[in-house]
């Protein structure tokens, strides 16, 4: 520095000794030949570096006064060079190279003009308000005398001023070279100063071309001569500081996961570097997906607090029952003039589906005529469409009305939401009654059902219905001979014909003139009397009608105790009342009970359907089945079909055939024959796969059928089949007790059966809160249960408990089982330090205000306690407790207001331990409280002290009484 300020002084000296050019130092006399004689003249300096937005380079610079007796060319040349090398002066060197003003860019100017000695006030006035920047208001910083206003002396303080429109003054700050409270100027010295100033104002505005609301000012300086003038020495545009720009923070946005399932949530966090910290930042969003798993309204941004670098938070994914292909989800940072965007401006999810695709059934048409297919429509909900999809379903055939197997899968093909299934049925040209096809979708993990998944088609028969023969037995004897058979026919189309038939016909005659009545001749019951003396009498009915198909039936008597009795009614006496609703499902309650009053009149029902339902024997041997030995999967079920007696020629059974597990037998109704021998070996083939399942059975049954019975007790036959796989394990998986953030959760996972070899599950975690577990992962499993652990995140945020989830994800070797969720409770420990300071002071009957922080922000409210303590008589003294929500929370104390003139004092509050949190520094804040009361009369004068009497006299001895009266500042 010592160098710096030798070689400046040097520079100095070489520009003062250094000659000056003739045409200035000509020019210079000139203009002191302008002015009247004995004006002196004053050289000011003025520099490219002055006036600069961050640099002002007031004051740094000499100036010259050039008195009369220095007009020859001598003192003109000695002046201007005095000038010129103040342009080197050390002070200006330190205050440019500060501000990193480059030295090689800076030249001196000079100003000659008038000087007054005698000046009273000199300043300087901008015509603009840079203290409060009121439209109106023009700044004013003048001196008295030459003191400077610009780099005063240390003991100089200008007077500072803004003028309005009309010359009145606010006053800034007043000179401390005036005393008596006076301004520097005359109110109509302000006025002039002000009309002045805007005169030159609009002057260079205009010259300048300055827009209406551009930034302009103009800044002259002004003297007050002795005789009152007001000069105007200088004027420059005024220099506006270039606008404060801070720097922006940088902010970045990032998710917690890069996977998430429609049913839970993302974690988004909005991080800030850079800026002001202090103070809260808020990031808009934008969000868009490839998909549709977001909800209809999403965060529009996200709040950084005040002193935080960064802020999570939760958004909720839509969780629909629509199946739907996995979203890309993209959440973006909004430009804002309020932070920069950095690297990572958006993040990214995929969000995969959590739902399966439901499927639907319905009938084309309600009704069908045999012959014609029977068809049901499917169809799947769901976007997802690309691959095929097979729902398992179960067709029921009451009738035996379909032509070929039933299926026990739909598929649906791919890129299609519709599937078809068209049934055949059989055109026999046998009449039977209506019956029904029903289609019901099996449930299954791949898919949902819609509804209840059942459609059902009526088949109607379109062959003729032959006569139905009812009939109304009478046990009366007629003139002791005979009883009587009334037999009625419905169902009649065109005319009818009925003959009787069968071994014991000759008991029965036909009645010559009326076909509906048949007569049973009297006879000796005591001994059988029937054609094969078998005790029962056989005779068959045959009803043909001649539109309308034939109809033959066999009936069966015995004769008990005199009394003819029907083989039927005994069966039927036989039965539960269920068996009877069940087999006559038309009949009403009263023709169910289990006494008959006559032989058939009481069930009033078809003689051929209780002839196909077992309880009358019809014309044909009776149909049994049985099965083969047990079989393994890919093995061959084997049913033996029986006719007994064997049937004269080949007779056509309908079997159904079904099965319990996934075997692959070709199930459904398949039409047998039974040759003349009597028997036919019916095989069911099964598939060996490679899945492990529970064993199960294939089941073949006769379905009733024309020209034969099915046997009661042997109708059905089924044949187990075994699975020869090894079958998956089963996974579960339980959660243990609840632990502390940074602890481990822990969870067991149970594979039933043990697998034979370790297998790997997938495992999916998700969490309650933010503990730093979310993810998926995966777990051999190697035996009957496995640990599992989940460590979880410490940090110091004071949150809410949550917990952690482990859920077993689907996968291979392994079947998900019932229990595939777990939760483990996890507990936050950390709770916020409470802090308090004190506010300004306040006056005796105020209210001392006092802030009381929480870092971090608690999770809930809490209660914090705190104490008062005083110094002083202000009634405040005390305890209480303030809730605190947020990062801080106001507490007041209010003061009591006596007339007691006291000494200052305060009130101090002071945060006690308690519940919730922990007691942070500063525990302690003050606020000053001030006396407001006046001192007694006289307090504060000289003690006095009088004795009244002082002059009495007296003997030795005696008592003698004063007064002694002391003045009030004794009190």
């Amino acid at each position: 520095a010592d160098i710096q300020e030798e070689m400046l002084d040097d520079l100095r000296k070489a520009i003062k000794k250094a000659e000056s050019p003739a045409w200035i130092i000509t020019a210079l006399q000139n203009l002191h030949a302008q002015y009247p004689d004995g004006q002196s003249l004053r050289y000011r300096s003025s520099t490219n570096n002055e006036d600069l937005p961050s640099f002002s380079g007031a004051g740094l610079y000499s100036s010259k006064t050039q008195r009369t007796e220095e007009t020859t060319a001598e003192g003109i040349d000695k002046s201007i060079k005095q000038v010129w090398a103040s342009l080197w002066n050390y002070r200006a060197f330190l205050e440019r190279d500060f501000h990193r003003v480059d030295h090689n860019t800076v030249v001196m100017g000079v100003l000659v003009h008038p000087n007054y000695d005698d000046e009273l006030v000199n300043g300087v006035a901008v015509s603009y308000d840079p203290i409060t920047f009121q439209d109106d208001l023009h700044y004013v910083n003048s001196q008295k005398g030459e003191d400077l206003v610009t780099n005063p002396e240390a003991n100089s303080q200008p007077e500072q001023l803004l003028l309005g429109n009309t010359g009145k003054a606010m006053i800034l700050s007043q000179s401390n070279l005036v005393t008596g409270n006076k301004l520097l100027m005359t109110a109509d010295q302000m006025v002039q100063l002000r009309s002045y100033l805007d005169k030159i104002h609009n002057h260079f505005k205009t010259l300048y071309g300055v827009k209406d609301g551009e930034d302009f000012a103009i800044e002259i300086e002004f003297k007050i001569t002795a005789a009152n003038k007001l000069a105007i020495k200088q004027a420059r545009p005024w220099i506006f500081p270039e606008p404060l720009v801070l720097a922006k923070p940088e902010v970045t946005i990032a998710l917690g996961s890069a996977q998430a399932v429609e049913s839970g949530t993302m974690e988004l966090t909005a991080t800030r570097s850079g800026g002001i910290l202090s103070t809260p930042l808020t990031v808009d969003l934008s969000w868009s997906e490839t998909r549709a798993m977001l909800p209809d309204s999403n965060p529009a941004s996200v709040t950084i607090p005040g002193n935080q670098t960064s802020a999570t938070i939760t958004v909720p994914l839509d969780d629909d029952e629509e199946d739907e292909h996995e979203s890309e989800v993209t959440v973006s940072i909004v430009a804002d003039s309020g932070y920069t965007i950095g690297s990572s401006g958006s993040a990214s999810a995929t969000v995969t589906d959590n739902d399966l695709p439901s499927i639907g059934v319905s009938r084309a048409a309600g009704t069908v005529t045999e012959g014609s297919p029977v068809v049901f429509n499917f169809t799947r909900s769901g976007s997802v469409l690309e691959q095929s999809l097979s729902a398992n379903i179960t067709v029921t055939d009451s009738g035996s009305r379909l032509d070929g197997a039933a299926p026990t899968t739909v598929t649906f093909p791919a890129d299609s939401a519709a599937a078809s299934l068209s049934l055949p049925t059989a055109n026999d040209g046998v009449w039977v009654a209506s019956s029904d096809v029903t289609v019901q979708i099996d449930a299954d993990s791949g898919y949902g059902i819609d509804g209840s998944g059942k459609a059902k088609v009526t088949i109607n028969d379109d062959d003729p219905r032959p006569p139905t023969p009812l009939f109304v037995a009478n046990h009366q004897p007629q003139a002791g001979k005979y009883y009587l058979l009334n037999t009625y026919f419905s169902d009649v189309r065109g005319d009818l014909t009925v003959v009787v038939s069968g071994p014991d016909k000759r008991h029965f005659i036909d009645h010559a003139n009326n076909a509906q009545f048949i007569f049973f001749y009297a006879q000796r019951y005591d001994r059988p009397a029937d054609a094969n003396q078998d005790g029962v009498y056989e005779i068959d009915i045959t009803a043909s009608a001649s539109r309308g198909g034939t109809t033959k039936v066999r009936l069966r008597f015995t004769v008990t105790n005199g009394e003819l009795v029907s083989l039927a009614k005994q069966h039927w006496d036989q039965l539960s009342q269920e068996k009877r609703a069940d087999l006559l499902p038309e009949a009403d309650s009263g023709r169910l009970r289990p006494n008959f009053a006559n032989l058939v009149d009481d069930i009033k029902a078809s003689v051929l359907r209780l002839a196909r339902q077992g309880l009358l024997p019809s014309p044909g041997p009776t149909i049994s089945i049985s099965g083969g030995g047990d079989i393994t999967e890919g093995g061959d079920a084997t049913f033996t079909i029986t006719a007994n007696p064997a049937p004269a020629t080949p007779l056509h059974v309908r079997v159904t055939v079904s099965q319990t597990g996934d075997y692959g037998a070709t199930t459904g109704s398949q039409t047998v024959t039974i040759p003349t021998g009597g028997s036919y070996t019916m095989t069911i083939a099964t598939t060996d796969d490679d899945v492990g399942e529970p064993d199960g059975a294939v089941k073949a049954t006769v379905a009733q059928g024309n020209g034969y019975v099915v046997s009661w007790g042997n109708g059905a036959a089924t044949v187990a089949v075994s699975d020869d796989d090894d079958t998956d394990p089963e996974i579960t998986i339980s959660g243990g007790s609840g632990v502390t953030e940074g602890g481990t959760a822990s969870f067991t996972i149970s594979a039933s059966p043990v697998p034979a070899s370790p297998i790997t599950v997938n495992v999916g975690v998700s969490e309650d809160g933010n503990w730093g577990a979310a993810g998926a992962t995966t777990v051999s499993v190697s035996g009957a249960s496995t640990a599992y652990t989940i460590t979880t995140g410490d940090d110091l945020a004071d949150e809410s408990d949550g917990s952690v989830t482990a859920t077993v994800q689907s996968g291979d070797g392994y079947t998900v089982g019932d229990a595939s969720s777990a939760s483990v409770g996890v507990a936050d420990d950390d709770v916020p330090a409470i802090t308090i300071s004190g506010g300004s002071a306040i006056t005796e009957g105020g209210t001392a205000s006092f802030t009381i922080g929480a870092d971090p922000v608690p999770a809930s409210p809490i209660t914090v306690n705190v104490g008062v303590s005083e110094d002083g008589n202000w009634g405040a003294a005390g305890a209480t407790t303030v809730t605190v929500s947020g990062a801080s929370a106001r507490y007041t104390v209010t003061t009591s207001d006596d007339e007691v003139d006291e000494a200052d004092g305060s009130v101090t509050a002071k945060v006690q331990s308690g519940t919730g949190y922990t007691v942070g520094t500063p525990s302690v804040g003050t606020v000053n409280v001030a006396d407001d009361d006046d001192p007694p009369a006289g307090k504060g004068d000289t003690l006095t002290v009088s004795v009244s009497d002082l002059s009495k006299n007296g003997r030795p001895g005696e008592l003698f009484e004063f007064t002694v009266t002391a003045s009030d500042a004794a009190q």
